[in-house]
């Protein structure tokens, strides 16, 4: 294997090295491989922070968190698949959805197998429970709340899920086509129009966002624009773009860029943590999308400067161990927060509070560990990627012989062991 026109950065960023003879001309032959990034599970713990917050009546804005959940989501996926490109030539898309089916459905199922057990006690019939958890596990909750009625639905927290797998369903097979007839700038395009169509839906249907005004079937406006995939789906599509970006220009990653973003990024999240509300206008026209843009430069400020303050701060191992277990966490929460309501009255919030905490945690660590990663073990171990150019031949030699720092080195080599981290 040649390695040519290797670009070296300052120390302590990521390297980037060009190699000859991977995929067609054209579609740029850069390839880098990402092990698993703490600080990246990190945004995972601030987003689930805020989602804990906002449900547990102390975090106003803390849905802005899964804004950057779905950025980092796009971001990790596209950055699979590319990788898996770069190694193999194709995308294998059977292999790729039996991944993400072993990593979501296990714990899925045994979240809403738990709701189904406590139903009656949350004042849910058991075919009204049923038909719920149906609509959750085939990821049409999204439609349901946004275009047929919210009606305090006890599963509605699935929307984000739906949204998530609807658009799966879709980017990798248009990225896919696009590598193989070499017109990955068409799917480009399509990515941006991702992000732009949804934003000026939003604009448009901002002026009936009110709390207040019904649409004309008799649902809310704010649930409309709020849950539906058409006005949701931009955050995603962004991180689609970073990830993109990345793999065809790697010289765009940039040390003092990367930490003046970063820092814009995490404070901008910090700002619509505090002082957002969903029901208010300029929450759809402007902070959205100033989030989804916040949420891209922290993945960018992380990944340009994996030293930095922030970088460090976002591994720190709570924070990081968080968000490694965050899907359970975002499983059970609600469920638990209306279970805990039974039984603690709501005049003892703070014991209330303290019980739904430590039993949501408690079930999420378990399912992490018990369910969610030996399944995805087991299948990872079936589904395997033939190793990266980077790992084979000269590029060895290069690692080898120590031209690469460790910490870099470890960026470049670390296959992640952990498929999570690319799987969302």
């Amino acid at each position: 294997m040649i390695l040519t026109n290797r670009t070296l950065f300052a120390r302590h960023r990521v390297r980037f090295v060009k190699i000859t003879g991977i995929g067609p001309p054209g579609l740029g032959a850069y390839s880098f491989d990402m092990g698993r990034r703490r600080d990246l599970d990190g945004i995972r713990g601030i987003g689930m922070i805020g989602v804990l917050g906002l449900h547990g009546g102390k975090i106003p804005g803390g849905d802005f968190g899964l804004i950057a959940f779905f950025v980092l989501s796009g971001y990790l996926i596209t950055t699979l698949l590319l990788r898996e490109r770069d190694k193999t030539g194709r995308i294998d898309g059977k292999h790729f959805y039996l991944r993400r089916a072993a990593r979501l459905l296990p714990a899925l199922v045994l979240a809403l197998g738990g709701f189904i057990a406590v139903s009656g006690r949350l004042g849910q019939s058991m075919g009204s429970a049923l038909g719920n958890a149906a609509v959750a596990l085939f990821y049409g909750m999204d439609i349901k709340v946004a275009y047929v009625a919210h009606a305090s639905n006890p599963v509605s927290w699935a929307w984000s899920l739906s949204v998530e797998e609807q658009f799966y369903l879709v980017w990798p097979a248009i990225l896919g086509i696009a590598l193989w007839r070499k017109r990955v700038g068409v799917a480009a395009a399509l990515a941006v129009l991702g992000v732009v169509v949804p934003t000026v839906t939003r604009i448009v249907t901002a002026p009936h966002t009110s709390y207040l005004l019904l649409a004309p079937n008799g649902l809310n406006w704010t649930y409309r624009t709020y849950f539906g995939v058409d006005t949701r789906m931009d955050a995603l599509f962004a991180g689609c773009l970073l990830a993109m970006a990345l793999w065809r220009w790697p010289q765009i990653l940039n040390r003092p860029l990367a930490i003046v973003l970063g820092t814009a990024g995490l404070a901008v999240l910090g700002f619509t943590y505090a002082d957002t509300n969903v029901f208010t206008r300029s929450t759809y026209t402007v902070w959205f999308s100033v989030a989804t843009l916040a949420s891209a430069g922290l993945i960018y400020g992380l990944l340009g400067a994996p030293r930095w303050i922030v970088s460090r701060l976002l591994a720190w191992r709570p924070i990081s161990y968080l968000g490694q277990i965050s899907y359970g966490v975002y499983l059970w929460n609600s469920t638990l927060g209306l279970f805990v309501g039974t039984l603690v009255s709501r005049h003892h919030q703070f014991e209330r509070g303290t019980l739904w905490l430590a039993m949501t945690l408690a079930v999420a660590v378990t399912s992490f560990h018990l369910v969610e990663q030996p399944i995805l073990r087991r299948v990872s171990h079936r589904v395997t990627i033939p190793p990266s150019p980077l790992q084979t031949g000269g590029a060895h030699d290069v690692l080898d012989h120590g031209v690469l720092d460790p910490a870099t080195r470890a960026l470049i080599t670390g296959v992640a062991s952990d498929e999570g981290q690319l799987v969302s």
